[in-house]
């Protein structure tokens, strides 16, 4: 199966990731600032604007004016979709919007009537599924730790936590909590400590998840990075996937 991008890009977004929570790992026994006191500074950096494709999403194509030429097509792994009589066509970054003006303009000339054709992005019916390919990781002191389905719910920490099955009563330190997100904005990832006590968990002032976060639960002490490293990042993270937003998501517009 071909990688998603080049390995240099893959290695390079390997590489940021790792310096990172390494950097922020060796502080971790303290504690973070308070999830209220973050939460605005968080919720402010998460993704606005349209959904875009990504690879592993499924494309609806309708044609108001000759549906023989409906067709379902599938992201690839390399960004790339298939379509009828026009080939193939980099998807992989752009909107519904952007992808139906393209499309518009390729079949110019080849349908009598292209006016009308709209791309959107195909609902999978059970977007919980594995199959997702929108995902957010949990690690660490977590009784399920892994990647979990983004279906467009307003994912907090709390309900992360529940969804990894909970963490470990007696080791987890919720109070050094590591969230870490890709900001496009800065072509690079960022990191904050937060305390996510369970006191703090019916504050009106909730961290919100997006897809591609990175959310890690310490225990009390963290003397072994490197098998930690190990265990929860090279094992479960899918770098590719990653890395994809690395290099593909587009950057923020000037102010």
């Amino acid at each position: 199966m071909p990688s998603p991008i080049a390995p240099t890009h893959r290695q390079h977004g390997t590489f940021l990731l790792l310096s990172l929570l390494l950097a922020v790992l060796a502080s971790c026994t303290s504690a973070g600032k308070p999830m209220s006191e973050l939460a605005k500074e968080i919720n402010a950096t998460r993704q606005a604007g349209p959904t875009r494709f990504v690879p592993g999403d499924k494309i609806w194509v309708r044609f108001a004016h000759d549906q023989t030429y409906d067709q379902h097509v599938d992201v690839r792994p390399d960004g790339m979709a298939s379509f009828l009589l026009i080939g193939e066509i980099s998807v992989a970054g752009k909107s519904s919007a952007e992808l139906t003006t393209e499309l518009t303009a390729a079949y110019t000339g080849k349908l009598q009537s292209p006016d009308g054709l709209v791309a959107n992005l195909e609902a999978t019916g059970d977007n919980t599924s594995r199959e997702s390919p929108r995902r957010y990781f949990v690690l660490g002191d977590v009784y399920a730790p892994g990647s979990f389905a983004y279906v467009g719910d307003e994912i907090t920490i709390p309900k992360a936590l529940a969804l990894a099955r909970g963490f470990n009563k007696t080791s987890a330190s919720l109070e050094s909590l590591l969230l870490v997100r890709w900001l496009p904005s800065e072509k690079g990832y960022h990191g904050w400590k937060i305390d996510a006590g369970i006191d703090s968990w019916s504050s009106p002032e909730q961290v919100f998840l997006q897809p591609g976060d990175v959310l890690y639960v310490p225990n009390t002490t963290i003397d072994k990075v490197n098998i930690w490293v190990d265990k929860y990042i090279r094992q479960l993270i899918p770098f590719p996937y990653l890395s994809y937003y690395v290099v593909n998501q587009p950057a923020s517009p000037a102010n």
